[in-house]
Protein backbone atom coordinates (compact mmCIF):
# COMPACT_ATOMS: atom_id res chain seq x y z
CA UNK A 1 0.00 0.00 0.00
CA UNK A 2 3.07 2.46 0.71
CA UNK A 3 4.91 1.75 -2.30
CA UNK A 4 1.42 2.66 -4.25
CA UNK A 5 1.07 5.47 -2.91
CA UNK A 6 4.28 6.67 -3.21
CA UNK A 7 4.32 6.02 -6.66
CA UNK A 8 1.31 7.76 -7.05
CA UNK A 9 2.59 11.33 -5.46
CA UNK A 10 5.38 10.77 -7.57
CA UNK A 11 3.49 10.62 -10.93
CA UNK A 12 0.88 13.66 -9.51
CA UNK A 13 4.31 15.69 -8.50
CA UNK A 14 5.85 15.15 -12.33
CA UNK A 15 3.03 15.60 -14.17
CA UNK A 16 2.40 18.72 -12.00
CA UNK A 17 5.52 19.91 -12.66
CA UNK A 18 5.76 18.62 -16.28
CA UNK A 19 2.35 21.00 -16.97
CA UNK A 20 3.85 24.50 -15.07
CA UNK A 21 7.20 23.78 -17.16
CA UNK A 22 5.02 23.77 -20.62
CA UNK A 23 3.20 26.15 -19.39
CA UNK A 24 5.99 28.43 -18.35
CA UNK A 25 7.39 27.86 -21.96
CA UNK A 26 4.12 29.13 -23.59
CA UNK A 27 3.95 32.25 -21.81
CA UNK A 28 7.85 32.86 -22.37
CA UNK A 29 7.74 32.01 -25.80
CA UNK A 30 4.31 34.19 -26.79
CA UNK A 31 5.50 36.88 -24.52
CA UNK A 32 8.88 37.33 -26.01
CA UNK A 33 7.83 36.91 -29.29
CA UNK A 34 5.21 39.95 -29.16
CA UNK A 35 8.06 41.82 -27.82
CA UNK A 36 10.74 40.68 -30.92
CA UNK A 37 7.73 41.57 -33.47
CA UNK A 38 7.21 45.15 -32.17
CA UNK A 39 10.32 45.58 -31.73
CA UNK A 40 11.50 44.42 -35.09
CA UNK A 41 8.59 46.29 -36.49
CA UNK A 42 10.04 49.07 -35.19
CA UNK A 43 13.15 49.03 -36.59
CA UNK A 44 12.15 47.71 -39.73
CA UNK A 45 10.06 51.16 -40.33
CA UNK A 46 12.51 52.91 -38.67
CA UNK A 47 15.29 52.17 -41.03
CA UNK A 48 12.81 52.10 -43.98
CA UNK A 49 11.33 56.03 -42.87
CA UNK A 50 15.54 56.89 -43.10
CA UNK A 51 16.19 55.46 -46.70
CA UNK A 52 13.43 57.53 -47.88
CA UNK A 53 14.32 60.12 -46.39
CA UNK A 54 17.87 59.74 -48.01
CA UNK A 55 16.67 58.98 -51.12
CA UNK A 56 14.25 61.64 -50.93
CA UNK A 57 17.36 64.44 -50.25
CA UNK A 58 19.31 62.82 -53.04
CA UNK A 59 16.67 63.28 -55.40
CA UNK A 60 15.83 66.87 -54.59
CA UNK A 61 19.89 67.82 -54.36
CA UNK A 62 20.39 66.05 -57.80
CA UNK A 63 17.27 68.38 -59.03
CA UNK A 64 18.22 71.38 -57.82
CA UNK A 65 21.89 70.68 -59.21
CA UNK A 66 20.26 70.17 -62.50
CA UNK A 67 18.62 73.07 -62.30
CA UNK A 68 20.91 75.37 -61.37
CA UNK A 69 22.89 74.67 -63.95
CA UNK A 70 20.12 75.11 -66.50
CA UNK A 71 19.68 78.42 -65.26
CA UNK A 72 23.47 79.18 -65.37
CA UNK A 73 23.65 78.17 -68.76
CA UNK A 74 20.41 80.10 -69.47
CA UNK A 75 22.49 83.34 -67.96
CA UNK A 76 26.13 82.81 -69.42
CA UNK A 77 24.44 82.47 -72.89
CA UNK A 78 22.20 85.62 -72.08
CA UNK A 79 25.03 87.59 -70.97
CA UNK A 80 27.25 86.74 -73.86
CA UNK A 81 24.62 88.12 -76.02
CA UNK A 82 25.71 91.18 -78.14
CA UNK A 83 22.32 93.07 -78.20
CA UNK A 84 21.64 93.03 -74.28
CA UNK A 85 22.88 96.25 -72.21
CA UNK A 86 24.88 96.06 -68.99
CA UNK A 87 21.70 96.63 -66.80
CA UNK A 88 20.34 93.67 -68.28
CA UNK A 89 23.41 91.11 -67.87
CA UNK A 90 23.21 92.41 -64.48
CA UNK A 91 19.49 91.17 -63.90
CA UNK A 92 19.82 88.01 -65.67
CA UNK A 93 22.24 87.19 -62.97
CA UNK A 94 20.33 88.19 -60.50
Amino acid sequence: MKKENSFSRNHVRAVLLLVVLVLAFIYLFLYDFSRRVDHLMTDMTTEHLADVNDQSQTAVKNELTRVFEEVRYTADFLSETPELTEESRQRVYE
